[in-house]
């Protein structure tokens, strides 16, 4: 009979022993698990902190703002919630709920510098494609509307496109400075292109489209109208005159055509004799 007794709590320690492991290993893989969902969190929302602080340079739009710190403020929330009593995560949230009152406060706050070269303008590129990718994420998620997805969608877009042809007039005035025309009229070819090609449209398009145009005719025949080039780049034929507060699309429902291009028979052949020039240098 002892025997038989000191066999049943032998196994009942035996089971006990597995049992405690089997709660053991279940905590640890729960723990492992909760840290690396932290983890995940944790980056996530310092990739939106930074994105927000490029945004509120980038964009003026208050809405837009709004949305994407609330998505910040539910991504601290779903970390507090696995560490409840972390300091550093009160503190985030703290911020991030004071930026989110006081939106109006932020925008142009630091103010957006125009790229003028090309690491400038693919670290715009960079941003623009991440800041897309996010609104993507955010979108099925019920923080847009539909068209308020594609209206800010757009206006990010029509601001790269603005500062991409901007950063190829610039550097075009830069080769007619040291007298480079063939290297300039090579950027302003690349500029009216980026233009004609893009699918985002806006008011000042077409109007950007002719006065590049008219910068390419004017390469060649400054010379008759101006006694130096540098006298028609005082005069202001080679500025764009981009307007950066306002970023809003409207809808492409026409291609620009060669006509609404130039307004002037003679440009349009200046137009194509460099366009046969344009493989001298790439800008």
């Amino acid at each position: 009979m002892m025997w038989f007794v000191a066999l049943f709590a032998f196994l009942m320690v035996l089971v006990g022993a597995l049992w405690m492991g089997q709660v053991s290993s279940e905590m640890y893989k729960e723990d492992v698990q909760k840290k690396h969902r932290a983890g995940l969190l944790k980056r996530r929302c310092q990739e939106i902190e930074e994105l927000t602080q490029k945004l509120v340079r980038y964009d003026t739009n208050e809405n837009l703002i709004k949305s994407v710190t609330e998505f910040l403020i539910n991504q601290i929330e779903k970390r507090k919630a696995i560490y409840p009593d972390d300091a550093e995560i009160d503190e985030e949230l703290a911020t991030a709920r004071h930026r989110l009152e006081n939106a109006d406060q932020f925008i142009g706050k630091t103010p957006f510098n125009i790229p003028t070269n090309d690491f400038e303008i693919d670290e715009l590129r960079k941003d623009i494609a991440r800041l897309l990718k996010l609104l993507k994420v955010m979108y099925p998620k019920g923080y847009f509307l539909e068209e308020d997805f594609m209206a800010h969608s757009d206006r990010l877009k029509v601001l790269l496109l603005k500062t991409e042809t901007n950063a190829y007039v610039q550097q075009g005035k830069v080769a007619l400075k040291l007298g480079d025309r063939l290297t300039a009229a090579s950027y302003f070819k690349h500029a009216k292109e980026r233009l004609v090609a893009a699918e985002q449209s806006f008011p000042e398009r077409t109007d950007m489209v002719k006065r590049i145009s008219k910068m390419i005719s004017s390469i060649y025949s400054t010379e008759k109208e101006f006694e130096s080039v540098s006298d028609a780049m005082e005069s202001g034929r080679f500025d764009l005159n981009i307007d950066f507060t306002n970023n809003s699309a409207t809808p492409a429902s026409e291609n620009i055509s060669e006509s609404d291009e130039d307004e002037e028979s003679d440009e349009e052949n200046n137009d194509e004799d460099i366009s046969e020039e344009d493989n001298v240098k790439s800008a």
